[in-house]
């Protein structure tokens, strides 16, 4: 936990000067609004017990105070505010970058991962920006206001703090529960998350099936089995931590006033003292909520950093050996692999030397996108071996990828330039991407629309085909030594498809490359220099 504490701090160190100026500017704010309330009971007194003194003058400084408390405060309302709304950016991006170091079978819901990068990253900045600095300008508030109490009576400045203690108590005791129930709220969040992601990656589905209020009813029941229960308990909870605070601000007047009494009667105490305690006295319940709130938000933030701890840790640099890149044969044997309860990949044994071709063909549910996805480690090898010119794939680790690329069925595109969705902020030349539009027979789009064309979210402003050459494009353009395709041609007719397979073809064998491309068609069958058919 000391570790993470130290992360989180240097990660939000980049708000340094926000907290010092806001801090800065709450205490100002604090020492006005004070010295206003002193000043008028100067006036007061002053007036009623002609009591020789300067009224304008008090009157001049009372003006005075108000304006900086109005600059101070301006100041500071910016600064927090401006944290409440972007403070957790530095801890939102750490924590991506982060979950995009995973390898993909480490990510088991995307839900999760969402509610962490976004509300979890929240609740945790918050301890350690603005409710902090809340902590700080609401303590020196309550022993600023305890001081003046004090110096106008000590018997009722003892006696308001008895009162505060006892609250201060009370609240401490329902934040802690307050604090579990919120981490639980968090977890229940990013199940909704997940759930509402599944939904809307169905929408073609429920909008054909007419699965309206099925779906409705299914992530209705979620809300009353899962979130309404916790739900439930947090508004009993702030319930009785707001009610312990608005006995405290109506018990605090009346409690002056009542004590006053005796003060004035025996003329320790004039009409404005009574007043000026009577206004100070006003500032002591939020002080106490903040800085119980403060602790409470701290307690949230230790128990989600926990929970995220895989995500706070800073990027470790070890000192590893470099291992120079294979280049020999693919060697692969497999004595079984188990998804649930199916076996596949029974005895599967290949090697394929640099430069070939090879196909995998088999039965729906072979193994055969299971094969690629272990021949580039994003699912691990159960019994058998998986190497490259000698060395497991398990040795070369990330690098890896220095010399295998994976092109799926469905390539990611995000929001961009057609341009951007290949490079990624590369640089490459002209020359460069202009082979690979024209080996994904890219030529005719980027002929009608551009390079610049901007692409929505997902690709929707393209079609299943262009979405599926876009992906091809980006890894060709990396040249990678070994290149998995999954059904490269299945969202293509069977014109583009065959011309696409003979300029991935002579791609290939232009930059010494090694192909091994799952099909069911037979335009990469006859070029193929190994066929490796699985069965079911």
């Amino acid at each position: 936990m000391k570790e993470q504490k130290r992360i989180l701090r240097k990660i939000h160190s980049v708000y340094k000067k926000e907290i010092i100026l806001s801090i800065i500017s709450g205490i100002l704010g604090t020492l006005s609004a004070q010295g206003v309330i002193v000043q008028l009971q100067i006036i007061l007194d002053i007036l009623i017990y002609n009591k020789p003194g300067q009224v304008l003058k008090h009157i001049l400084i009372s003006l005075g105070l108000i304006g900086l408390h109005i600059l101070a405060m301006c100041v500071f309302q910016y600064y927090i505010r401006y944290l409440m709304l972007a403070g957790d950016f530095p801890l939102r991006k750490k924590m991506f970058q982060n979950s995009i170091r995973k390898e993909p079978s480490e990510i088991t819901s995307t839900g999760d991962e969402l509610n962490t990068i976004t509300n979890d990253a929240e609740h945790i900045s918050t301890a350690y920006t603005w409710s902090f600095i809340l902590m700080i300008t609401q303590s020196f508030q309550m022993i600023l206001t305890l001081a003046i109490m004090f110096y106008y009576s000590v018997k009722i400045t003892l006696i308001v703090v008895a009162a505060a203690i006892l609250c201060y108590t009370a609240t401490h005791i329902i934040n802690k529960k307050i604090g579990t129930e919120t981490v639980e709220l968090q977890r229940v969040r990013g199940e909704e998350n997940q759930l509402i992601l599944q939904s809307i990656g169905s929408i073609k589905t429920i909008f054909q099936l007419g699965k309206t209020n099925y779906f409705s009813n299914r992530y209705l029941g979620f809300l009353k089995r899962e979130k309404e229960p916790v739900t439930k308990k947090l508004s009993v909870l702030y319930s009785l931590y707001s009610d312990i605070f608005v006995f405290l601000f109506n018990l605090m007047p009346f409690l002056i006033v009542l004590l006053s009494v005796e003060g004035m009667v025996s003329g320790s105490l004039t009409v404005g003292s009574v007043l000026a305690l009577h206004t100070i006295s006003g500032a002591l319940p939020q002080p106490i909520q903040q800085i119980a709130g403060f602790l409470n938000d701290r307690k949230i933030a230790e128990n989600l950093a926990e929970k995220n701890k895989d995500l706070i840790k800073e990027e470790m640099k070890e000192e590893t050996k470099e291992l120079p890149l294979p280049e020999g044969a693919i060697e692969f044997k497999s004595k079984s692999f188990s998804f649930g309860e199916k076996q596949m990949l029974k005895d599967v044994t290949f090697n394929i030397p640099p430069g070939q071709i090879v196909t995998i063909t088999g039965e729906s549910g072979s193994g055969k996108s299971t094969l690629l996805n272990i021949l580039s480690g994003f699912v691990k090898k159960q019994n058998g071996k998986m190497a490259i010119g000698g060395q497991s794939i398990e040795e070369l680790g990330s690098s890896l990828y220095n010399i295998l690329l994976q092109v799926e069925q469905s390539s990611i595109l995000i929001e961009g330039s057609l341009l951007e969705n290949l490079t990624l902020g590369d640089e490459y030349t002209e020359e460069e991407i202009q082979e690979v539009i024209e080996t994904s027979q890219l030529s005719k789009l980027v002929d009608h629309v551009g390079l610049d064309y901007e692409i929505t979210e997902g690709g929707k402003n393209l079609s299943g085909g262009e979405r599926q050459r876009v992906g091809i494009a980006r890894m060709l353009l990396r040249k990678p030594r070994i290149l998995l395709l999954d059904e490269p041609t299945s969202a293509l007719d069977e014109q583009t498809g065959e011309a696409m397979t003979k300029k991935l073809v002579d791609f290939g064998k232009k930059h010494k490359m090694t192909m091994i491309v799952v099909t069911h068609k037979e335009d990469f069958l006859k070029h193929a220099d190994q066929k490796i058919h699985l069965k079911a």
